[in-house]
């Protein structure tokens, strides 16, 4: 595990200290993996997306953003897959068109 708690990987999204949680409109469970559960973050990436959201003023939803190395041999990933030895996130997010967005007034 790394040394600062925040940029470490854990096991499981619920093992991270929840008091160093500093993105009120996302949560560890989102951004953890989908097939095994594991968290690691990248908190430069979540403040910007935290800042895209608040500029927004809509929900972002977060269809995908860490896959564990575990996850990516399951579902057959290539050998040093991107999806696992990126240092910044890459987040999917389900599209917003101008029929079910609106500016923050």
């Amino acid at each position: 595990m790394s040394r600062d708690p925040i940029r470490a990987t854990y096991d499981d999204w619920r093992d991270f200290p929840l008091h160093l949680w500093r993105w009120p409109n996302f949560s560890p469970a989102e951004l953890a993996c989908n097939g095994t559960g594991a968290l690691r973050i990248d908190p430069e990436s979540l403040d910007k997306l935290q800042a895209l959201r608040d500029r927004m003023g809509a929900p972002l939803v977060i269809s995908s953003a860490y896959r564990s190395p575990l996850h990516d041999r399951r579902v057959g990933g290539a050998p040093a897959s991107s999806a696992c030895r990126r240092r910044r996130s890459t987040f999917a997010l389900a599209a917003m068109t101008r029929t079910n967005w609106k500016p923050p007034r």
